[in-house]
C-alpha cells in the first residue's frame, strides 16, 4: 500500500455489526455483536486505500443510543480530527437513529474534513449483507477531497446524502434512506464518489454550536400529535420539567385548541416549546391564521422533522443560545 491517506473508522454497533442464527434471517438477529476492527477488516480492499485506525466509543443497537452516547461519539471524532494528518472519518451506526446522530454532528463539528456515517439494513450473516459495500463506499467518500466543506454526510446503498436532509423512510429495505425533495448529493460506483450537486452554501454556512468540555445535553421531550389530542399525556410530560418540548403536530404543525393553554403555561414556566409537524416534507408556517406563535411563545421548527428539531434544541440549550436567537437558528438549520 502506498498512500498518505489516513482514515479513522468509529464503530457504534447497530445492524451493521449484527449477527443472526442463519443467513435466511435478515430481520431477526442480534445487533452490535462484531467490534469495529473486525467489521472493517472484513471489507475487501478497504485497507488498500488508506491507513486505518479504529475507535469504539459505543457498542449497541441504535434504538438504545442516548445523549451520553452522542457526546462520546462526538468526542471520538474530535480526538481523531485533532491529528492534522487525518484525511477523514467514517462512523458505522445503527440505522434506527443514524439520522439523529448525523444531524447532531452536522451542527456541532466545524472541521472541513469529511465525517461520513453509514450502516446496514441486513446483518453480516444474511445472504446478501449490505454492510461491507456501505463501509467501503463511505470510506471512498471520506477520502475524496470533493467531500470537504459539505458538513456531515451519510452514505447508504451507493447514495450520498447530507445529514441536514436525510431520513430513514423504510423499516427494512436496503433503500431505506432518502433526502426527500432536497435530493441526494451524489452516488458511489466502482469505488468512485460522484457529486452531482455543487457545494450548497447552506451546508457550508450551517450554524455550528460549540459545546464546552463536560457539557451535558439537556432533556428535550417529543409529543406526537394525533386526533383527539391527549391532554393528560401532555400534562404529565410538562410536569416532568424537561428543558424543552417538541410538539409534532398534525398538518402544518397544528395543536388542538384544548391543548394550547398547557403549551402557553409550559412556555411561561421556562420550557422551550418547538412546534414541528409529523409529516415528511414542507416548512412549518410561523404565525399562521390557525396558530399565533408570538402570543404563545412557541418556536417553529421550519423544515426540520420532530426528531431533528429535538436534536437542534438540545444542542442550542447546551451551547447557551439565547431564547431570542432560537427561531433564527431553526430557520438557518
Amino acid at each position: 500500500m502506498k498512500t498518505n491517506a489516513q482514515l479513522l473508522i468509529i464503530g457504534t454497533g447497530g445492524t451493521i455489526a449484527g449477527a443472526g442464527a442463519s443467513p435466511e434471517l435478515s430481520t431477526r438477529y442480534e445487533a452490535a455483536k462484531v467490534p469495529i476492527a473486525a467489521l472493517a477488516g472484513a471489507v475487501p480492499g478497504l485497507a488498500d486505500h488508506a491507513r486505518l485506525s479504529f475507535a469504539q466509543p459505543v457498542q449497541k443497537g441504535s434504538y438504545e443510543i442516548d445523549a451520553t452516547d452522542w457526546l462520546a461519539i462526538r468526542q471520538a471524532v474530535l480526538t481523531g480530527l485533532a491529528d492534522p494528518a487525518l484525511t477523514g472519518v467514517v462512523i458505522t451506526h445503527g440505522t434506527d437513529t443514524l439520522e439523529e446522530t448525523a444531524f447532531l454532528l452536522h451542527h456541532s463539528l466545524s472541521d472541513p474534513r469529511p465525517v461520513v456515517l453509514t450502516g446496514a439494513m441486513r446483518p453480516g450473516t444474511a445472504h446478501s449483507p449490505d454492510g461491507p459495500a456501505n463501509v467501503f463506499n463511505a470510506a471512498m467518500v471520506a477520502l475524496d477531497p470533493a467531500s470537504r466543506d459539505r458538513g456531515v454526510l451519510v452514505v447508504m446503498n451507493e447514495r450520498i446524502h447530507s445529514a441536514a436532509w436525510v431520513g430513514k423512510r423504510h423499516f427494512s429495505s436496503v433503500e431505506a434512506f432518502s433526502s426527500g425533495s432536497f435530493g441526494e448529493l451524489g452516488s458511489v460506483a466502482d469505488g468512485q464518489a460522484g457529486f452531482h450537486r455543487a457545494h450548497d452554501p447552506s451546508l457550508a454556512a450551517r450554524p455550528v454550536l460549540d459545546l464546552a468540555p463536560g457539557t451535558d445535553l439537556p432533556r428535550v421531550a417529543v409529543v406526537f400529535g394525533h386526533s383527539g389530542g391527549d391532554a393528560d399525556t401532555l400534562a404529565a410530560i410538562i410536569a416532568s420539567r424537561p428543558a424543552g418540548l417538541v410538539y409534532a403536530g398534525t398538518g402544518n404543525g397544528n395543536i388542538p385548541l384544548a391543548l394550547r393553554p398547557q403549551i402557553a403555561q409550559a412556555v411561561r414556566d421556562g420550557i422551550v416549546v418547538v412546534r414541528a409537524g409529523r409529516g415528511l416534507e414542507g416548512t412549518i408556517t410561523r404565525n399562521s391564521p390557525m396558530f399565533d406563535d408570538d402570543s404563545l411563545g412557541t418556536i417553529t421548527a421550519a423544515r426540520l422533522p420532530p426528531q431533528k428539531a429535538r436534536v437542534l434544541l438540545m444542542l442550542a440549550l447546551a451551547a447557551g443560545t439565547r431564547s431570542g436567537d432560537l427561531q433564527g437558528l431553526y430557520d438557518r438549520a
